[in-house]
């Protein structure tokens, strides 16, 4: 007995049956229409997903590793400067934003820290009137001197009397509406966590241990960021297709914003000048200016209603982003390579976790080193140098098995910070003890450096070629220079394992 093939269950429902009405037929009619349509729609989306994967596959992938604050965002906008001018166009107006939060940012600082000082300094005061005749200063006898006599040292901000007048607490109640500016903007932006983690340290250079006066616990001022999800840019620049562009209170909360930070501008020029201000800062060691999102020595222009940002000041702003971010280029050079896709995997302690799942399919890495930190501290650990801790990473990617075959370029940056500090006679010697007699300058501090991580390089037991260039990723002109090099030797590099250079 022959049994009968029951039809396609799947297209049961579309075909015509007998004493089909015209109403059923038109709208069995539009179903396939519409079947035929979503087919065609995931066949085209195969298609291109097909041809997206065979470019992906050709792509020059660079990936972009360094502790946080180390230039790597900075770094992406010079390639995106140099070979995505366009796009960096269509962007540029949106981080106005972003530069009014930073020049706020250090505004606030400054305020914090001005109140930190004052409170400390009137109850020091307090307790050496109650605890000693007025004749005497509560320091074996020494008379307290006001900070402009004398030099301050590390630490010495607990024993000097700032000569703070009704000036200031005038300047603080003046600038207050800033604080709730920047969490007006924050919260336009949307903000993100940050954890810390705990890592090792590295014996390759002799670092001093913290002493019980430099090691005392520093406040940690939890720094404003985003998520890499966060559509922030695209909603200022206009990239969100059919949606508006700003809902209407947020398009007035940031007139508002411009419209403060405009009537603030002459106390917070006031406040920077101040001298006073400086030598807290100072005593401190809170170095504003040295910090990227710096904007206090263009106040005048920043703050202007009409004010739009310009190449030079999008290098500039900071805006720490939690999670890995890809940056796409079509950079026209005929070999074949012009796609690139540079991976920005994040650099503080909580996110190192992640950057082995980088580690394949990839051609170069491009790793920063921020050599003017010397003298400073994570944030996430204030026992260790930032300079160890470039050290200890360094040493990680050049033994990493994932890495054996992937060329590794590093890139000495900040050279112009280092010049400075080192200029204003900070003694790097002090801070890397192993470093010897040798000269205070930058020719010798980074012959030094660039040995140390070339020899680091060569006892992975890699017989690898040591690219080392000296940055400072502020510098575009520069930058622009130092890029092209990189393009040549990654393009080079990529030929030659292909087997295409004889």
């Amino acid at each position: 007995m022959s049994v009968i093939p029951s039809p396609n269950p799947f297209i049961h429902g579309l075909l015509p049956h007998e004493g089909e009405s015209p109403q059923e037929r038109t709208r069995r009619e539009q179903e396939e229409a519409r079947a035929k349509a979503v087919s065609d729609a995931i066949d085209e989306q195969i298609k291109q997903d097909k041809v997206a994967f065979k470019r992906y596959q050709k792509a020059v992938k660079i990936l972009l590793l360094g502790q946080s604050e180390s230039g790597k965002s900075t770094t992406i906008k010079n390639f995106q400067l140099k070979y995505a001018y366009s796009a960096w166009i269509r962007e540029r107006s949106s981080w106005k934003v972003i530069i009014h939060l930073n020049l706020i940012r250090s505004v606030t600082t400054i305020l914090e820290v001005m109140n930190r000082v004052m409170k400390e300094q009137h109850d020091r005061l307090q307790r050496q009137q109650r605890s000693l005749s007025p004749s005497r200063s509560y320091r074996s006898g020494t008379a307290l001197l006001p900070s402009q006599d004398r030099e301050l040292s590390d630490d010495d901000t607990r024993d000097v009397v700032f000569n703070f007048s009704d000036k200031h607490k005038l300047l603080q109640l003046q600038l207050q509406p800033l604080t709730r500016v920047q969490r007006d903007l924050e919260n336009f932006l949307g903000s993100a966590a940050f954890e810390p983690d705990q890592v090792a340290t590295t014996g390759n250079i002799a670092f001093p241990s913290p002493d019980a006066k430099s090691s005392r616990p520093l406040r940690r001022y939890t720094e404003f960021s985003v998520s890499v999800y966060n559509p922030w840019k695209n909603r200022l620049s206009g990239k969100e297709g059919s949606k508006r562009l700003l809902e209407k209170k947020s398009s007035q909360d940031l007139h508002d914003a411009t419209e403060i930070i405009y009537r603030c501008g002459s106390d917070i020029k006031q406040l920077w000048a101040d001298g006073v201000v400086q030598q807290v800062l100072k005593g401190t060691k809170a170095r504003l200016e040295h910090s990227s999102g710096f904007f206090m020595d263009d106040i005048d222009r920043v703050v202007a209603r009409d004010y739009e940002p310009s190449d030079q000041d999008v290098i500039k702003a900071r805006l720490r982003t939690v999670g890995v971010q890809e940056y796409h280029f079509s950079i026209p050079g005929g070999t074949g390579h012009d796609d690139w896709i540079l991976y920005d995997v994040g650099g503080s302690r909580a996110s190192r976790n992640a950057w082995a799942s980088y580690f394949d399919n990839i051609n170069s890495v491009i790793f920063l080193a921020p050599v003017s930190c010397f003298d400073q501290r994570l944030a996430e650990d204030t026992s260790v140098n930032r300079l160890e801790d470039s050290l200890l990473i360094w040493k990680y990617i050049c033994n990493s098995k994932l890495l054996t075959n992937i060329q590794l370029i590093l890139f000495l940056n900040k050279i112009d910070l280092l010049e400075e500090k080192l200029g204003s006679g900070v003694r790097f010697d002090k801070y890397v003890v192993n470093y010897g007699k040798h000269p205070n300058d930058v020719p010798s501090v980074t012959s030094f450096l660039k040995q140390q991580f070339k020899a680091m390089l060569r006892n992975s037991g890699n017989q690898r070629v040591f690219y080392c260039y000296l940055t400072s990723a502020a510098d575009t002109k520069a930058m622009a220079t130092t890029l092209a090099t990189v393009y040549d030797g990654i393009i080079r590099d990529a030929l030659d394992r292909a087997q295409f250079l004889m």
